[in-house]
């Protein structure tokens, strides 16, 4: 179960050079902004993008984090301190734009975390009435500030753990000083990164199609390489909810006559790319990742097929050419639906 407990809304915006700190804590017995909070807080938790962090030794962020947690300074103070950090960080944009940041505490299953949230700043049309010479006029209004929707994805979030200094976000990439920037890694967290489970697992299909290919495989066993790659994580998510390459490449070339050089040789590109040994996975996107997987060929034409009919004979076979082409042959398809 998730609570909130306190919350901080920031107002940034960059494009007119605006900063408003707030000096209270958010309304939470509005129902509306308590259920806003808690929505976005629960997509966050389950965010397949998220990634692992590390504070730096140096972390302004976990530094006044730790002070707020041991009470030397009240939660307001909290939400300024990295408030006015975040703000500085915008005017270093290449790009100005603006957003709201949500610092909030809250509860899940007796766990007590800091989230960050920023909410960015979208346009948008509404009407209005107005009063003309005693007639009434219904006109358009522009608003440039709209939040996204509690159904919406956050692009850019933090979730801190303020007692073991555990931190996970994800973030868009951001432009300063025509390079790079990672807002809120760089300059909010001020922290090192892991990649995501996201990353991970394209990663770890990228490596097991090239090793595949380099065994002998050709391009339809290279593709299965990858549907076997999802197969092992949709198995692992369900039972240790973690997903690990090494255990994702027993599953891929297993059955070799001689899978060891293979796997050793696997383990050291997944160290070369710098991944973990394992990353956390929840297990309904494991589940929803396995279910189909993506072809395209040089054609242009792209199909999705269920990942349990992908090496089924009886609904989908590749077929070698003599020209050294491959056909796909789609069958006992029933109806055909235009989408």
């Amino acid at each position: 179960m998730l609570t909130v407990e306190k919350a901080v809304l920031q107002i940034m915006d960059g494009t007119s050079d605006l900063c408003v700190i707030s000096q209270k804590e958010m309304d939470l017995n509005d129902p509306e902004t308590r259920g806003f909070l808690e929505k976005h807080m629960g997509r966050i938790l389950t965010d397949p993008a998220g990634r692992e962090g590390q504070f730096w030794n140096d972390s302004g962020f976990a530094a006044t984090m730790q002070r707020y947690n041991i009470g030397e300074i009240p939660f307001v103070e909290f939400a300024g301190v990295v408030g006015s950090a975040c703000y500085e960080s915008f005017r270093q944009l290449d790009k100005a734009e603006g957003a709201d940041l949500v610092l909030a505490q809250f509860n899940q299953d007796g766990r007590s975390l800091i989230a960050l949230m920023l909410l960015g700043h979208k346009s948008a049309y509404t009407h209005q009435a107005l009063t003309e010479d005693g007639a009434l006029s219904n006109q358009l209004l522009r608003h440039q500030a709209i939040l996204p929707g509690p159904g919406q994805k956050l692009d850019s979030w933090a979730v801190a753990d303020p007692f073991s200094f555990e931190v996970r976000f994800a973030e868009k990439r951001r432009r300063s000083n025509n390079q790079d920037f990672e807002l809120l890694r760089q300059a909010v967290l001020q922290c090192d990164a892991a990649p995501s489970t996201r990353e991970t697992v394209k990663a770890v299909q990228q490596i097991a199609v090239e090793l595949a290919a380099e065994q002998g495989a050709d391009p339809v066993q290279a593709v299965q390489a990858a549907t076997r790659v999802k197969a092992s994580l949709a198995q692992q998510g369900q039972t240790e909810e973690t997903f690990a390459p090494l255990e994702a490449a027993r599953e891929v070339f297993g059955e070799l006559e001689d899978p060891e050089p293979v796997l050793k040789e696997f383990e050291e590109r997944v160290r070369q790319a710098g991944l973990p040994a394992q990353v956390k996975v929840e297990p309904t996107y494991a589940a929803k990742t396995a279910r189909t997987h993506k072809i395209k060929t040089d054609t242009g034409i792209e199909l999705t097929v269920p990942a349990e009919y992908f090496e089924n004979p009886e609904y989908i076979q590749f077929l070698n050419n003599p020209d050294g082409t491959l056909s796909i042959q789609l069958n006992h398809i029933g109806s055909i639906e235009n989408k």
